[in-house]
């Protein structure tokens, strides 16, 4: 494995360098949640009255402990107020108890729609809170929505750049009526949640989409080798802005003083989201193995020696527009006579601000 040296100063031109080749976790995600329909009477016909639109959109940025709505459960009463009137009254206090308990992190609204609306909303996940919750009412309809339950931002750790899921109608289950203006006909006991399979043109054809996408992202990664806190990332990766990464040693593994750098690549390893073993090398243990987690080429930026204290590194982002959408990636090394360190890995995905 050849590491090459970058200097200190030269952060900027890391950046360039690595988007000219590439042609318990800290963070955080900006992502851009764009809901747009395509419902009309040439795209689903026989399944388009009258004044359709949708109510008010109301979801939540969550993490994996709460679930407003799934396939297959029981609508609760907020998704109820939510699939038979448009309300949101019930859903917001379902969610606002979920972020007093430390299951959500933000509520997210927005307008209702037309039958070819669109709206996009910006949100901000963690890796803590990195599922987003979002429905609406399909309007008229007896208990019919469509929306995304617990869509996670995250792949194999990391942030992935988009996701678009097609909107499909859901039965909440809680009213029996099989047609658009049916009357109120009270389910009871409700139904499961389930897809809606009476209007043919609802089976075949999608209402539309909801697309995320990111903009800009920060995370720590890692396999379980090391202890929590290795490494943690802090700023926000937009063009123009600084980023720093912090290593440390949270078992006190590391003779010191060590000298520290950062090993930098636009590349993930081949065998992610495995990285590659490196016998010794571990944070845990002064014997404990560790893993390189970045790919080849890499760089090596030097940073202050470590002196038991942890050690930050400012990574400059150059304000150049083609490197948006880019990621690098950056492990921690300590390196100190009879024991060399590497720490868990960090994501910086660069974005507009």
């Amino acid at each position: 494995m050849c590491i090459r040296d970058s200097p200190k100063s030269a952060l900027g031109a890391l950046f360039l360098a690595a988007a000219s080749s590439a042609l318990a976790q800290t963070g955080s995600a900006v992502y851009d949640v764009t809901f747009d329909s395509t419902w009309s009477s040439s795209t689903h016909p026989g399944a388009f009255p009258g004044g359709a639109h949708y109510s008010p959109l109301i979801g939540a940025v969550h993490g994996a402990g709460v679930s407003f709505w799934e396939p297959g459960g029981i609508a609760s009463p907020g998704i109820e107020q939510m699939a038979e009137t448009g309300g949101t009254s019930s859903l917001r206090s379902e969610i606002d108890a979920a972020i007093a308990g430390g299951t959500a992190m933000t509520r997210l609204q927005g307008p209702g729609l037309g039958a070819a609306g669109n709206h996009t909303m910006m949100i901000t996940a963690t890796p803590e809170h990195s599922e987003v919750t979002l429905v609406t009412m399909i309007a008229p309809s007896p208990d019919w929505f469509v929306g995304i339950d617990g869509q996670s931002l995250l792949e194999n750790g990391l942030w992935v750049d988009q996701i678009t899921v097609p909107l499909v109608a859901w039965d909440a289950g809680t009213d029996s009526g099989t047609n658009f203006t049916s009357s109120n006909q009270n389910t009871n006991p409700q139904d499961p949640i389930a897809l809606v399979t009476g209007i043919p043109a609802f089976v075949s054809t999608p209402l539309g989409t909801l697309t995320l996408t990111r903009r800009h992202g920060t995370i720590v990664y890692g396999n379980g080798l090391n202890p929590a806190g290795t490494i943690r990332v802090d700023g926000s990766a937009t063009l123009g802005s600084t980023v720093t990464v912090t290593i440390a040693d949270p078992n006190g593994v590391m003779p010191t003083p060590a000298q520290t750098f950062l090993a930098v690549s636009a590349f993930l390893p081949t065998t992610f989201p495995s990285g590659r073993i490196l016998p010794g090398f571990g944070m845990q243990s002064a014997t404990s193995n560790g893993e390189l987690l970045i790919g080849a080429p890499l760089r090596r930026v030097p940073g202050d020696p470590f002196t038991g204290s942890p050690v930050a590194h400012d990574v400059v982002i150059p304000n150049v527009p083609a490197q948006v959408g880019m990621s690098l990636y950056a492990q921690g090394v300590f390196f100190a006579p009879g024991k060399i360190g590497v720490t868990d890995a960090v994501q910086i995905a660069i974005g507009m601000p």
